[in-house]
């Protein structure tokens, strides 16, 4: 929890999730937003491929926008991909350079389509003032080997939205803890999110918190 709570607090988002790697993060996210059959969720088309990967897991369909010079998602192309069908936008900052979320962030609000953000390769970046993963609905974080903060393997989510986290919590955790928001309880009529174990352990909450104070100075150095 000390980690969740500092790395939320670093990242400007009200609430962080630790997972076990990237991918769950991904999946959390998309299962915690009702994502399923028939539902389309647009990636772009230069990525690592865990975007359209999760978005099969969730047994939604991934459809495949350019990317622009900077290698990420295309704004122009990807509004071009909206259909009546589509749910989501997978956001993926590559390679450490930030996709222009400003436009990207219009044109999801025009058409009514959640944004999520892959700042698995650009850890502590920041568009416009804002840390990456704190401007959409969501952001997905990986800590495995190579990345800016590195645990071997794990993963956090982010988030400014107190019901995404509720159903998170449902998938990440089937014992429903308290999270600070009070316990994951039932509201009647509320249909729960059936779950798995996705929770990060205290070792690699460990590792990943003694570098969290060094992120911008590894992140200068990378730069």
């Amino acid at each position: 929890r000390r980690f969740e709570k500092e790395f939320a607090s670093v990242m400007g988002t009200k609430y962080a999730l630790g997972c076990v790697n990237g991918c769950l993060s991904e999946l959390m996210i998309m299962a915690a937003s009702g994502i399923g059959p028939g539902d389309e969720v647009i990636v772009p088309a230069f990525t690592w491929w865990a975007p359209a990967q999760t978005t099969l897991a969730a047994n939604a369909i991934p459809i495949i926008a350019e990317v622009d010079d900077t290698l990420n998602l295309e704004p122009a192309d990807f509004e071009a991909k909206i259909t009546k069908r589509t749910k989501a936008v997978w956001v993926v900052d590559m390679v450490g350079a930030q996709a222009r979320m400003d436009e990207i962030m219009e044109i999801a609000e025009k058409h009514d389509i959640l944004v999520f953000e892959d700042v698995a390769q650009c850890v502590g970046g920041s568009y416009n003032g804002k840390r990456l993963g704190s401007i959409g609905n969501a952001g997905s974080f990986s800590l495995q080997h190579s990345k800016v903060i590195n645990t071997g393997e794990g993963g956090i989510v982010t988030t400014n939205d107190e019901e995404l986290l509720r159903h998170m919590l449902m998938f990440h955790d089937p014992s429903y803890k308290d999270f600070g928001v009070g316990p994951v309880k039932f509201r009647e009529g509320e249909i729960p999110i059936t779950g798995i174990n996705c929770r990060m352990n205290e070792l690699v909450a460990a590792m990943a918190l003694a570098q969290l104070p060094k992120m911008d100075t590894i992140l200068r150095r990378a730069r």
